[in-house]
């Protein structure tokens, strides 16, 4: 078990320091969750001790406190929000290639979609409907990148079987999904399980999120994608 201290600052996105005894694996999820206690901090001056995922955290207006026993610990805790700087990645597409947030900066408008599997029937249709709109996307400066835990190989089937005009990316550890809040449990017919929670992104050109939107509905969802894009 190890435990550190951050010090958050009130209103300063990202501003924290931490003791060197906290080890965690990823600076990025720290981030995310620096920015997601800035926001509680927002509504409430004090936020009681939960616990949830091998993780306890207790944080009041100056101090954000962890006991980490799990390596992966964010992965229930961060539901992203607009406003928020999103959190960057860097996955491999369907040709095996590298795909960072980054490569947009300053250039694109990021629509980042999160879907279950490849080749099932409500994936499909929002595969469907973003290629479709391809040409819109493209004359609105947007980029449309889906994300799953199937392999790049598998995607490289979806994308012939149907013609797809996007991107595709390759989480297969799962680490992209759990950065921004998607991969949750889920209950079908009393079994519970995890799963990718259908959601959809939207990224400015300063890698700020626009929109998040969870539990989202396959069909239409890409023209509403584009309505928001085209008010950017």
């Amino acid at each position: 078990m190890s435990k550190g201290l951050v010090y958050v600052l009130p209103g300063r996105a990202c501003h924290a320091r931490l003791l060197p005894s906290l080890k965690i694996r990823s600076a990025l999820n720290l981030n995310i969750a620096i920015w997601r206690a800035q926001y509680a901090l927002r509504q409430t001056h004090l936020i009681p001790k939960f616990h949830m995922g091998g993780l306890q955290e207790k944080y009041d207006a100056l101090t954000l406190q962890y006991h980490v026993y799990n390596p992966r610990i964010l992965k229930e805790f961060v539901m992203l929000e607009k406003h928020q700087p999103a959190p960057l990645f860097s996955a491999k597409n369907q040709y095996n290639e590298s795909v960072n947030l980054s490569d947009y900066l300053g250039k694109k408008n990021v629509v980042l979609y999160f879907y279950p599997k490849d080749d099932t029937p409500g994936c499909t249709i929002e595969a469907n409907q973003f290629t479709r709109l391809a040409e819109e996307f493209a004359k609105a400066d947007t980029v449309v990148i889906g994300v799953s835990k199937d392999s790049c190989s598998s995607h490289t089937d979806f994308i012939k079987k149907f013609d797809l005009k996007v991107d595709l990316l390759a989480d297969v550890d799962g680490e992209l999904c759990e950065s921004y809040g998607v991969w949750q449990e889920r209950e079908k017919n009393g079994v519970k399980s995890m799963a990718i929670l259908r959601s959809t992104f939207i990224i400015n050109k300063e890698g700020v999120l626009v929109d998040a939107a969870y539990g989202v509905t396959p069909d239409g969802h890409a023209q509403d994608v584009l309505e928001k894009v085209k008010s950017l």
